[in-house]
């Protein structure tokens, strides 16, 4: 089995990507939306254990059981995994501190931690979807806030940073990994490049 991820800042297309690949592998594949727990689970839970794990890394484990549940089919692709929690944690700390000081070191441990206890599983193949800062607030249709600092300009570039900059420098995250620029791009030409890519 070939577990696949799609990752990326917002508005590079990975969910319409992952739509399109699931038409066009069929049985083959079994494809992963970027939520498994709802917006409720997650208050739940915050609410529930206040000291306990950060409550969206919950929906990192539960994609990987997943992925594992499915490994008969040929490939498993998900629309984001635990990769965006670096990504995120990031772009948070360059955004605060200008540096990656607090949560990113934080992060960067509990991945390498539940990968050696087995609970999260690498992705074979990780493809990012590279899309202009500024292209990803209008295709989203945000403002920018500070309840949502992936509709801040500047911190959306952290993101973008971290994946196509800082993600190939910790390859022990994935195996491999492939940068596509969507910008300007046709959906149907990004399907058919990333579709040829998988199946070659």
């Amino acid at each position: 089995m070939m577990y696949i991820s799609l990752e990326g800042i917002p508005g590079g297309g990975k969910t319409s990507l992952l739509n399109e690949l699931d038409a066009v592998l069929g049985d083959k594949a079994y494809c992963l939306a970027e939520h498994i727990l709802r917006e409720e689970d997650l208050n739940r839970y915050i609410k529930d254990v206040p000291d306990g794990e950060d409550a969206y890394r919950l929906n990192w484990l539960i994609k990987s059981s997943i992925v594992d549940l499915f490994s008969y089919k040929d490939y498993v692709i998900s629309d984001r995994c635990y990769i965006t929690a670096l990504a995120y944690a990031y772009s948070s700390d360059k955004y605060k501190y200008n540096k990656p000081r607090t949560l990113f070191p934080n992060t960067i441990q509990w991945c390498r931690h539940e990968i050696r206890a087995g609970r999260l599983r690498k992705p074979d193949d990780v493809y990012i979807l590279d899309v202009n800062p500024y292209q990803s607030n209008l295709r989203k249709h945000r403002e920018e806030s500070v309840d949502m600092l992936w509709s801040i300009i500047s911190c959306i570039e952290f993101a973008n940073e971290f994946y196509t900059e800082i993600l190939p420098l910790y390859d022990e995250f994935y195996k491999n990994i492939t940068v596509i620029k969507t910008d300007n791009r046709p959906k149907d030409e990004v399907v058919k490049d990333v579709s040829k890519r998988i199946l070659s």
